[in-house]
Formats: structure tokens, sequence, C-alpha cells
């Protein structure tokens, strides 16, 4: 990848291909999971979050917080269009 590329893909003027964007982030020791952490201003991505939920409802065994989970997604699915 030629610096003016990563120039660019640096200053939003254009974007990589995931492959080169891929390569990029390993050669730095960077996990996809970190940059699009940190890409996304250090927020999960709701997915994330909503399986790190279910994960832990699911490990307490608390079938009420599961319930509750359950009933959110499927808001957020009807707000998407889904």
């Amino acid at each position: 990848m030629s610096k003016s590329s990563l120039s660019d893909f640096e200053s939003g003027k254009s974007i990589l291909r995931f492959d080169k964007l891929d390569a990029a982030l390993e050669l730095m020791h960077i996990e996809v999971s970190e940059f699009e952490y940190f890409f996304n201003n250090y927020h999960s991505d709701y997915f994330v979050e909503i399986c790190d939920e279910i994960e832990d409802a699911n490990y307490m065994q608390d079938t009420v917080k599961l319930k509750a989970i359950n009933s959110e997604a499927g808001k957020y699915d009807n707000e998407q269009g889904n």
C-alpha cells in the first residue's frame, strides 16, 4: 500500500478494500475489532453489546434479562425495518 493511499484513507478522502485494511492492521498488530471500536468513537457495535449481554445473562441463568434483551432486539429490528 502506498503512503498516499494510507494518507487519503486517514484523512477520509478514500476507503480501503477490506483485504488492504486487514493487512495494514496486521502489520501494526491491531485486531479488526479493536480498530472498529476506535472507529466507532470507543463504542461497541450494537450487536456485540447485545451478544455480551446475552452471554452474561445466560451464564447467570437470568431468564428475565434474556426476555428483556429479546424484546429490545425485536424493537430494534422493527425500527430498522427488518
